[in-house]
């Protein structure tokens, strides 16, 4: 069956990959689950299903997009092109995460956190 996959964070941007992480919270174990099956035929990023996210939660998942999109920019297998796509998710996440923090209602800020996420993953 073809996935499709609707995010209503901004963060890991595990909408657009084909990977992600099963958490057992009662051990804290993590197990990575991945496969070429699991790339999603279609994705929704809207930043009217973020709205709702509390303050403390869009920070958290913002600087996750932040720390990944600069661990892209400074990996050993950074090229031009990858670091077009990691500076302008840096310059974005930077510029417009307090805002999303501070009112997540700012859909102009929220539209660049999704933007700034989305781009971090390539």
């Amino acid at each position: 069956m073809p996935i499709i996959a609707i995010t209503t964070t901004a963060g890991t941007g595990s909408e657009t990959d084909n990977s992600g992480v099963i958490t057992r919270e009662d051990t804290f174990e993590k197990a990575f689950v991945g496969d070429a099956s699991l790339f999603p035929v279609l994705s929704i990023v809207d930043p009217e299903l973020m709205a709702s996210v509390p303050p403390a939660f869009t920070a958290y998942q913002g600087f996750d997009a932040l720390f990944h999109s600069t661990e892209g920019y400074i990996a050993r297998g950074a090229n031009l092109m990858s670091d077009m796509y990691a500076l302008t998710a840096i310059e974005n996440l930077a510029t417009y995460l307090p805002r999303a923090v501070k009112d997540g209602k700012d859909m102009e800020a929220r539209t660049h956190v999704a933007f700034g996420n989305t781009l971090r993953v390539w």
